[in-house]
């Protein structure tokens, strides 16, 4: 799936799991909750799921984004649509494959804020099934405290990430959102929202 350049995201999604170094005046946050979800059409019906297994390194200070690094990766065969075939035949050869490429990855390369306060937009380095672009990304970034919540919206063209065969019945457009929430290293945090 490659992303298109039509609707803003997150990403946080997706994404690349080296760690970030730490960065002279950035600030290091840790994973704390996550929901990973997403809706394509299939015969003209709306199939929503999530992906369950998320892992992201953020160094960030909303004051200087564009010395800040983002990455995550996200594990395909943690999909969940609430049907158990479906979930293996996505996980499986035809799609996601995912005992060829078990992760799906993205890295920040540029960053810059946005025109509205906590909204963020930057170049992102997106690898699917092998396959990387880079793809322009809008989120929000909303800190309060020693927490953060990072959030946005992307639409990705499967097909181009070799993710199943283009057709009439499944759609090319996957819309994938990504809400995750933060604590600032070295807090003395509480649990954070689901899993």
């Amino acid at each position: 799936m490659v992303v298109r350049r039509v609707l803003p995201v997150l990403v946080a999604w997706a994404a690349m799991g080296a760690t970030a170094l730490p960065l002279v005046g950035q600030t290091n946050w840790r994973l704390v909750g996550h929901e990973v979800s997403f809706e394509i059409y299939n015969a003209g019906l709306p199939v929503r799921g999530t992906f369950e297994d998320l892992e992201v390194d953020v160094v960030f200070d909303p004051d200087d984004p564009a010395s800040a690094v983002i990455s995550g990766r996200i594990d395909p065969a943690s999909i969940e649509t609430g049907i158990a075939l479906r979930d293996r035949h996505l996980a499986g050869r035809q799609f996601f494959d995912v005992r060829r490429f078990p992760h799906m990855q993205m890295r920040s390369t540029t960053l810059e804020a946005g025109w509205r306060p906590g909204g963020y937009r930057g170049e992102f380095e997106i690898v699917i099934r092998a396959v990387t672009k880079s793809l322009p990304v809008v989120f929000r970034f909303e800190p309060a405290g020693d927490r953060a919540t990072m959030s946005g919206t992307i639409a990705i063209d499967r097909v181009e990430f070799g993710v199943g065969d283009g057709g009439f019945l499944l759609g090319d457009e996957v819309t994938v959102t990504v809400a995750v929430e933060l604590e600032r290293e070295g807090s003395a945090g509480a649990q954070g929202i689901s899993r």
